[in-house]
């Protein structure tokens, strides 16, 4: 488990995925083409998360809004620190783990707590052989720097 920071960016997001049953297949289409552009391939900018409601949403991180969106709407997403921890992709008992892991490891810091934005929030990777799961974070105080007391 590991503690990231994602900055705030603009992201074309696929909306609630259980309100249109197309969306999911339409979005990775968008985004699977869109991606083929970039001239860097360093890391992976789409992420899913699952809204406390319990719908997913897919989204991609974009430094200028595309002309095309594939009809797709565009949000700020305002960053944060995330507990993040890796899962088997479509292992549910393996995602229940790590879930879990990251709750506890978050109520014993005495230095986080969740922060529901965005609720679970999960970074794809690019086979889609593993999916990192996130929980978004806020200081409860003042972490001591390394080395003091």
């Amino acid at each position: 488990m590991r503690i990231i920071e994602l900055p705030a960016c603009k992201m074309v997001t696929s909306g609630p995925l259980g309100e249109d049953p197309t969306a999911f297949e339409r979005f990775h289409a968008w985004f699977a083409a869109y991606d083929q552009t970039r001239a860097d391939q360093f890391y992976v900018r789409d992420f899913m998360w699952c809204s406390p409601d319990g719908n997913f949403e897919w989204g991609y991180a974009v430094t200028d809004i595309p002309e095309d969106t594939g009809g797709f709407g565009v949000i700020d997403f305002p960053g944060g620190l995330y507990a993040v921890a890796v899962s088997v992709d479509a292992d549910g008992k393996d995602h229940n783990r790590v879930y879990s892991g990251i709750q506890k490891w978050v109520r014993k810091s005495g230095c986080f707590a969740t922060a529901f934005t965005y609720g679970i929030f999960c970074g794809m990777t690019r086979r889609r052989m593993a999916l990192p799961g996130a929980w978004l974070l806020r200081r409860c105080r003042k972490i001591p720097a390394a080395g003091r007391s």
